[in-house]
């Protein structure tokens, strides 16, 4: 599903995300991303770089979401999708070297790309 451009814009001006997994019983778990980009108007990548229940979510679940918000206006959009952690090679190392150029100590152990399904 195409990520409309007005949704688009609050998701880069938004400061941190909201990316919603859940274990394989159904128990949820939201971690804040800060270093995250639309890729393409149907896909979106986070940073992992403190992930920890997050990660054991995402490596058995390739279900969630994402709540990107501009509060001053109440505006609040929920995209959910399906998703892959990539961790190594060239696609990997080219979104670490991204990652690294907007927060040096931060260690981009992996990358989630988000394919947006429903807004």
């Amino acid at each position: 599903m195409k990520i409309p451009k007005s949704i688009q814009k609050i998701f880069k001006e938004d400061s941190a995300v909201a990316f919603g997994t859940a274990n394989l019983d159904g128990n949820p778990n939201i971690n804040m991303i800060g270093i995250k980009k639309i890729q393409d108007d149907e896909t979106i990548i986070l940073a992992d770089n403190y992930f920890n229940k997050t990660l054991a979510n995402v490596q058995k679940n390739n279900k969630g979401t994402i709540l990107t918000k501009r509060a001053e206006d109440k505006l609040w959009y929920q995209l959910k999708g399906t998703y892959e952690y990539i961790n190594e090679g060239p696609e990997y190392e080219a979104l670490k070297q991204w990652a690294k150029s907007i927060k040096e100590i931060y260690p981009a152990k992996g990358m989630v790309i988000f394919k947006v399904e429903k807004i």
